[in-house]
């Protein structure tokens, strides 16, 4: 959702730009590391470049709780409340 704002947001002040004197406002995404999660049976193993690499049954808990999600409250209408009630910040928004 929120690459689609930061696209059409680009979108707009380009066109501004270019039926006036408006110097473009871009935004853009913070760089995202490289991670992983995977579940096998019981048991999951996860990577991210702060972490390294762990696994075992708690990481399953922990990562994906019974239901393979990232955590078991992640299911998406969760996330939707979460990012309405706390929007995410963009690279240029401040």
């Amino acid at each position: 959702m929120h690459m689609g704002y930061l696209v059409s947001n680009n979108i707009h002040q380009r066109i501004l730009q270019d039926i006036s004197d408006h110097t473009p406002q871009l935004l853009g995404l913070d760089p995202i590391p490289p991670m992983i999660g995977l579940a096998v049976g019981r048991k999951a193993l996860a990577y991210d470049p702060e972490g390294g690499l762990i696994s075992g049954e708690d990481v399953m808990k922990l990562y994906f709780g019974d239901d393979l999600g990232f955590g078991s409250k992640s299911t998406c209408a969760t996330l939707v409340r979460t990012v309405l009630t706390s929007p995410p910040k963009f690279a240029g928004t401040g």
